[in-house]
């Protein structure tokens, strides 16, 4: 895979907003800097290549490529990766209760791992207040300091660079999906360096939930604790639908509905399949009721299929298509009522739409998209009013909404 530098990194990461704040790029040289979530660029670089864009994992990754070399086998896109074995666990009697997030699994490994010399230090996300902090740390007292969930975007592949950096060996990472493939991808060598030895030795992969601005985040906690020192911040399992925030001087409790407001614009998203062998009308209820509560803003079904070569082929196929349809069908008619709603309450507003064709001697000359549509598999606005050329912005009027499509007319935003 070929590598580029820092300007193209701007162009395919940064000014496209994909940018995730891992830290993968920072103290690398003197040009990339975290500043409060995000990631700053200092001076101007006119290197053609560089581990900036090498360890991004925004870039293109050739995943693949990655799987063998660290697995010897093909990428099979499962979401648990390649596994020995799925296990239940909590800390032991050995990890003092602090302020990790649940069991303290996590804590304990690390701490296990720095105490019996499998690594020297680790780099972990620390917090100031809500800030989220990078940290090397050495010993298992900072390990403890630094548990519990976050709740925003780190930078703490900055904490391993500055490892790197003073010399460090056997490093152990914390870190996210995406903070998981930026360590891959340095832990593979793509720059080619002849004298490169891998310096970590322990990964620990959490997954993904939530992850807002700090900034925003910041100021709309602020708010509600007046001055308080933080100690924790947790999302119970559902059906809790809150955000507990510990404090020096108690407890509070925040709909996660007032969180959601924090990210505008934000539009829920998955598919399912339905009819798997182990398959039957209970699991597809507790499916059917996990959607209904949901809302999903799109929401897309298929039907089961043996595919030789996959890991289900062994399982067989004992769902008759018949059923399958019929759980697709009912799931669908649940997404349409939902899509409706949603589409019908955005009439009167005003959104920004992207036109991207035209339509002659139509009654709809134009059509788009909102910032919420995926191309080619979420509906579309059609504009029935007004001029433009395909790749404008425009603010369009909704007018009429479906289950799937929008009608509007371009408007002017001071009418």
């Amino acid at each position: 895979m070929k590598i580029f530098g820092a300007n193209e990194l701007l162009e395919d990461v940064f000014e496209k907003n994909l940018c995730i704040g891992c830290g993968a790029c920072t103290y690398l040289c003197p040009y990339f800097r975290s500043y409060r979530g995000r990631t700053a660029i200092l001076f101007p670089c006119n290197l053609t290549q560089g581990r900036c864009w090498a360890y991004c994992p925004k870039v293109e990754v050739d995943l693949d490529d990655l799987s063998k070399g660290f697995f010897g086998r093909s990428y099979e896109a499962d979401p648990l990766g390649f596994h020995r074995s799925v296990k239940i666990s909590k800390a032991g009697r050995q990890v003092s209760e602090g302020t990790f997030q649940a069991g303290g699994t996590v804590s304990a490994l690390m701490s296990f791992a720095l105490s019996k010399g499998y690594i020297s230090a680790a780099a972990l996300t620390d917090r100031e207040g809500l800030r989220p902090v990078p940290r090397l740390v050495q010993s298992p007292d900072d390990i403890l300091r630094c548990s519990s969930s976050k709740y925003t975007a780190s930078p703490t592949l900055s904490a391993l660079n500055q490892a790197i950096n003073e010399g460090h060996n056997q490093i152990g990472v914390v870190g996210t999906p995406c903070q998981v493939l930026a360590i891959a991808q340095m832990r593979s060598n793509p720059m080619g360096d002849k004298d490169f030895s891998d310096p970590v030795s322990l990964v620990v992969g959490l997954f993904c939930t939530w992850a807002v601005d700090f900034r925003e985040f910041d100021a709309f906690i602020s708010e509600r604790i007046e001055g308080s020192r933080i100690t924790k911040v947790d999302i119970p399992p559902p059906p809790a639908e809150i955000m507990e925030v510990y404090t020096d001087n108690g407890k509070i409790e925040i709909p996660l509905d007032e969180i959601r407001e924090l990210v505008p614009d934000i539009a829920l998203r998955t598919t399912f399949m339905v009819g798997f062998p182990s398959d039957s009308e209970d699991k597809f209820r507790l499916l059917y009721d996990f959607c209904r509560e949901m809302e999903f803003d799109h929401l897309g079904v298929f039907t089961y299929c043996q595919e030789e070569g996959t890991g289900a082929y062994r399982y067989g196929d004992p769902i008759p298509q018949e059923l399958k349809e019929d759980f697709k069908r009912r799931l669908m008619e649940l997404q349409a009522s939902i899509s409706s709603n949603k589409n019908k309450a955005m009439v009167g507003n005003v959104r920004d739409v992207l036109i991207e064709g035209r339509r002659e001697g139509d009654s709809y000359p134009y059509w788009g998209r909102l910032s919420i549509q995926a191309p080619e598999v979420d509906g579309v606005v059609f504009i029935s009013e007004g001029e433009s050329h395909p790749g404008e912005f425009v603010p369009v009027r909704i007018e009429e909404g479906y289950p799937y499509d929008l009608v509007g007319r371009i408007c002017s935003l001071a009418k």
